[in-house]
């Protein structure tokens, strides 16, 4: 028997079964809040055991455990703390993770990021759902540019579908093993893709370390974690193949330094995997620029990350400069600049060696340009270039397939969870 249907009213639910109701959230949780943060001078304020959730923490699930506690004394130093019992919904209001939804399991204390929602007389993981499947609906109706920021009050306004108690438990019961089972196929893909990355490092390696023919008579490279190389290459210092360059910063207070047509990048700009970088996020203005004590790289460079991270390489595919945090490399006519961005590339953990520092870790100028690394004849560099072009845009193409399946699991969950929360398809008794 088909079952009789009625417009909720709201846009976003659309038609609801005709003993549904739609219900704001003010109306169905006695307790709704907030909280905020200590002073971050005080070092005391956070060695303590009171779980201090925030937006970061917010998993889309269950939250069992924080990255952060609080002392006990800071209660009730801070109006705005409050200890919350376990269990209460959690949705962060702004930042990153803006939207993201959790049930706390932990009592905890949270920052003025997240808005709590705790004691209901309804079923506790429905309203968790119902919240979830509003979630780009409140991501629509939030404010701000650059960081959308959905407000308390929106929240305690929004209207979700509300069946009988009972329909409640069976639409949650439901919706926890098929999205568990999503996540199992999701978490599949990603395990996938993690083996396929290693794959991708070690075909690198092999490919920079012993070269093409593994027939090749082999030397001893002088080097423990480098091994033995093919007879004909040598190991070099990087400073012996590249003219190395410190990039630096123009004062950021004065406006006349910045919006101009010369591009200036940091570590910020690139990405780990991505070869070829043309610009940054600023520019500088030729005053910026002569204000620095840099140069301007030739296109075909390598670009290296000295601190936050050590050791992400790129190759500028257009004259650029670069801050302080990267170092560039102008290669000499001995050397092809390809093969180095590979070699470079699967060395960060070595590099990270050569780091020092207590806030974060910084491999120096000089150590970076004593690092030695192993180089085949110049024609060799180009052919290794050209088959790890070749191998790591098969692997790079298998690892977009699987994280296409990711999203389009993801999509498949968001659909779901709405179809069940909003009745229009229906749990079998």
């Amino acid at each position: 028997m088909e079952r009789k249907m009625k417009d909720s009213g709201i846009p976003w639910i659309g038609v609801i079964p005709s003993d549904w109701n739609v219900n704001k959230i003010n109306q169905l949780f006695s307790i709704i809040g907030s909280g905020t943060t200590p002073k971050a001078t005080n070092d005391s304020n956070f060695v303590g055991n009171i779980n201090w959730i925030q937006s970061g923490d917010i998993n889309g699930g269950f939250i069992v455990d924080c990255k952060n506690k609080i002392a006990e004394q800071v209660l009730s130093q801070y109006s705005a703390l409050k200890l919350y019992k376990q269990p209460f919904i959690i949705v962060a209001m702004y930042g990153a993770s803006v939207g993201n939804i959790s049930i706390s399991k932990i009592d905890g204390c949270v920052n003025q990021a997240c808005c709590v929602m705790g004691k209901s007389n309804q079923y506790f993981e429905f309203l968790f759902y119902a919240i979830k499947s509003a979630k780009d609906y409140l991501i629509y109706r939030a404010e701000g540019g650059g960081q959308p920021n959905i407000s308390q009050d929106k929240l305690k306004n929004l209207r979700i579908p509300l069946p009988p108690l009972p329909t409640q438990q069976r639409i949650a019961d439901f919706l926890d093993r098929k999205c568990a089972e999503i996540d199992e196929l999701a978490a599949l893909q990603e395990t996938m893709i993690a083996e396929l990355k290693r794959y991708k490092q070690s075909v690198i390696t092999e490919a920079v370390t012993k070269g093409l023919d593994p027939n090749v008579p082999m030397q001893d490279s002088g080097v423990e974690w480098i091994g033995k190389i093919p007879e004909g290459w040598e190991m070099k210092k990087i400073k012996q193949e590249f003219i190395i360059i410190a990039g630096a910063t123009p004062k950021s207070d004065d406006a006349e330094n910045w919006d101009g047509d010369i591009p200036w990048i940091t570590p910020a700009d690139y990405t780990t995997g991505q070869i070829y970088v043309y610009g940054g996020k600023r520019n500088l203005s030729p005053k910026g620029y002569d204000s620095c004590s840099t140069s301007l790289l030739p296109q075909g460079s390598l670009i290296f990350s000295k601190r936050a991270p050590i050791g992400l390489v790129a190759i500028n595919a257009a004259q650029l400069c670069t801050n302080q945090g990267c170092l560039g490399c102008v290669p000499k006519d001995s050397v092809f600049t390809k093969f180095v961005y590979y070699t470079t590339s699967v060395w960060t953990e070595q590099f990270e060696l050569y780091g020092s520092g207590t806030t974060f870790k910084e491999i120096s100028a000089n150590n970076f340009a004593n690092f030695k690394l192993a180089f085949p004849p110049l024609a060799e560099q180009r052919a290794i270039a050209d088959y790890l072009d070749r191998k790591c845009a098969e692997i790079d193409e298998l690892i977009a397939i699987k994280q296409q399946k990711i999203e389009a699991l993801k999509e498949y969950k968001k659909s779901v969870i709405f179809e069940y929360v909003t009745g229009k398809k229906e749990v079998e008794e």
